[in-house]
């Protein structure tokens, strides 16, 4: 597992990476409903992240929070999964053609399963947050 120092990148670069899907996404048009689901999604889990931030700073003092810390960064754990779910949601915003009007990119289907795969994380995110609080 990682030390804190690496969870604390990895969550910011998260958090960075949120905050570029939320420019991308206000940035299209179309898809409504959908555009509001993302953005909804997408801020509460920046929300999460920055308290996760402050948390995994000072995560040394406390092993259970250590190990809670270190566990989202497993191999194929939240933070590498939502990361994945931000790089397809931002690849998908930003392949743009020259000149071509920026659209959403996203069938119903697709956006909600990404929605879905987002929701889990930000679960063990919170459930995360919850265990420093014992």
């Amino acid at each position: 597992m990682a030390d804190p120092l690496s969870i604390f990148s990895s969550i910011l670069a998260l958090l960075q990476a949120t905050t570029n899907v939320i420019r991308f996404v206000s940035s299209v048009s179309g898809a409504s409903e959908s555009r509001q689901k993302v953005l909804y999604e997408v801020s509460s889990l920046g929300g999460i992240l920055v308290i996760l931030m402050n948390l995994a700073k000072r995560s040394q003092q406390s092993p259970v929070w250590s190990t809670t810390i270190k566990s989202l960064s497993a191999p194929k754990g939240p933070l590498e999964q939502c990361q994945s779910m931000m790089k397809l949601l931002a690849s998908k915003l930003t392949r743009r053609k020259v000149g071509e009007a920026l659209t959403w990119p996203f069938r119903n289907d697709e956006i909600n399963d990404i929605l879905k795969a987002i929701e889990r994380q930000k679960t063990h995110f919170v459930l995360a947050l919850q265990i420093d609080h014992l």
